[in-house]
């Protein structure tokens, strides 16, 4: 990685806030960037490129930094179900997963506009959403989708963001383009009041 570029995740774990404007922009970008990458794996702040000029790009999703940070945010139709997937096996021990079979067939740019909308709520909250003790925790709390609320962020906001998180997919937002353009449009609509 060139010195300049940078991974969401590590200005996040310096303790960065965001101003809203920043985060907006960067998950514009990060939608923007989906449509040239490699749209296997979770999208997670950790494979979120950004320069020190303000470009974004998308890291591999088996890059190492990527899959040392672990499943990243996947949306609830992907996840296993323990009770009718056999291909989910868990070590009872340790609660881990050591081998996941998502499935083959879903609609990828509806789980990345999922996931996408999960970095935007980490870097409006300041914290990540959806993450358990280990593995099958997080999954499980991925696939109940249960969203708490950004108290301190606009309402409208609020709303697009409940949008790309929505559980329903004929709710939520159908490809990343349809995130970044309702993104843009809202940061219009805050920039002219």
């Amino acid at each position: 990685m060139r010195p300049d570029v940078r991974t969401l995740r590590s200005l996040i774990d310096e303790g960065r806030r965001f101003e809203i404007e920043h985060a907006v922009y960067f998950i514009i970008e990060s939608c923007k960037a989906f449509a040239h990458a490699d749209p296997r794996g979770a999208i997670s702040p950790i494979r979120i490129l950004i320069s020190s000029s303000g470009d974004v790009a998308l890291d591999d999703p088996f890059a190492p930094d990527a899959l040392r940070e672990g499943l990243g945010y996947v949306a609830p139709e992907i996840v296993p179900r323990p009770e009718s997937d056999r291909s989910l096996t868990m070590d009872l021990r340790t609660s881990q997963l050591p081998r996941i079979a998502f499935p083959i067939e879903f609609d990828r740019p509806a789980a990345a506009v999922f996931s996408i909308g999960c970095v935007l709520w980490e870097l409006l909250a300041g914290r990540p959403l959806f993450r358990g003790e280990n593995d099958y925790q997080t999954l499980q709390l991925a696939a109940a989708a249960v969203v708490p609320p950004l108290s301190s962020v606009p309402r409208e906001l609020e709303t697009l963001v409940r949008k790309a998180l929505a559980k329903n997919l004929g709710v939520r937002y159908r490809n990343p383009e349809q995130l970044a353009k309702a993104l843009g449009d809202y940061l219009l609509r805050r920039a002219r009041n």
